[in-house]
């Protein structure tokens, strides 16, 4: 019993010195990703180590324990039924949840990394974290916008790609650029039915949104394309590149200091994510989360805001003494 005992107690250090060493190269690359992919699995972690740590305890406690049926048979029938548990309330939330429509808008795609499922509704945190969040509604091609033909005739047929700016996820689809400028062109050209599409995706970059335009928007035959680039776009375009092996983006050439870190493929399997898009409930208070967070961030910024604004007050008197002097003089 006492070997049994001395194998936990080894067996303890080793996992203690291992996870010391991970901290000690943090740093490194491939390492940064491996904790960021166990960061997203932390509840798991901790389960298995509290049945560890309890049988630890029991092998080093009891000097007749035995492995049989009798010992375990309480730790399985608990895990079992917290399983069946967090099933049930799984169903619960998929059936009555307060913020019907997809998991998650987003799905992968070879051509260009990911993009919004078709017919597909999402919910988004307003900047200042009001309740109910923000309804995202994709139509029939991935995009934010009413359905469409693909045929047209005379009419207008604006798209703008970008970014997170263009898709403008955290405001009402009639206060996105495309909405307003959809609206003033066809007020302008006296024109109702002109169309801005609004081919905007988060996180997308110039060649993400290239390769859209190529395999996706050619398709509607466009008579203006409108593309919003911003200054990460760059490094982005590289960072994503493992993602979007294709031959339009090509790196060869370019000076070394500006090859930014490249994104590990352990950021697309992290259990996090893949809960994010397959569990309403995980969704649910991920979303739920991301409503407080955003809303201690406006928090501080009306209270910094606030706090600005009486210093400011308070130096407005001694500013008009001194102007009063300068007049008096």
């Amino acid at each position: 019993m006492r070997k049994k005992s001395l194998f936990v107690i080894l067996t303890w250090l080793v996992a203690a010195v291992a996870v010391l060493v991970l901290y000690l190269l943090r740093g490194v690359p491939l390492v940064k990703e491996i904790l960021v992919w166990a960061l997203g699995i932390w509840p798991i972690f901790a389960v298995l180590g509290g049945i560890a740590l309890i049988i630890s305890v029991q092998i080093i406690g009891r000097q007749n324990l035995s492995f049989n049926k009798s010992t375990y048979l309480p730790i399985l029938v608990s895990l079992i039924a917290t399983i069946v548990l967090l099933l049930i309330v799984e169903v619960a939330f998929r059936l009555s949840t307060p913020f019907p429509g997809t998991i998650a808008t987003y799905e992968q795609n070879r051509d260009y990394m990911y993009f919004h499922k078709p017919d597909s509704t999402g919910w988004e945190v307003s900047p200042v974290g009001e309740f109910p969040p923000i309804k995202l509604k994709y139509n029939k091609y991935g995009f934010r916008n009413p359905d469409f033909p693909i045929e047209k005739d005379s009419q207008l047929r604006v798209v703008m790609l970008g970014d997170s700016f263009i898709e403008s996820r955290q405001v009402p689809y009639e206060k996105t650029a495309s909405a307003i400028l959809q609206e003033k062109l066809a007020s302008s050209t006296g024109k109702p039915e002109t169309l801005v599409i609004n081919a905007g995706i988060s996180a997308y970059t110039t060649t993400t949104e290239f390769l859209l335009l190529k395999y996706q928007i050619s398709q509607f035959k466009p008579d203006i394309i409108v593309v919003f680039f911003a200054f990460n776009d760059y490094t982005d375009n590289y960072q994503y590149k493992q993602y979007v092996n294709h031959p339009d983006f090509d790196t060869k050439g370019l000076p070394a200091e500006l090859m930014p870190e490249a994104y590990s493929k352990l950021a697309l399997l992290s259990p996090s994510a893949w809960l994010d898009r397959h569990s309403a409930l995980f969704h649910f208070f991920q979303l739920q989360k991301t409503i407080r967070a955003t809303r201690a961030q406006s928090n501080q910024v009306v209270e910094r805001i606030a706090s600005v604004s009486c210093s400011l007050n308070h130096q407005e008197p001694s500013s008009k003494t001194s102007l009063r002097r300068t007049n008096n003089d």
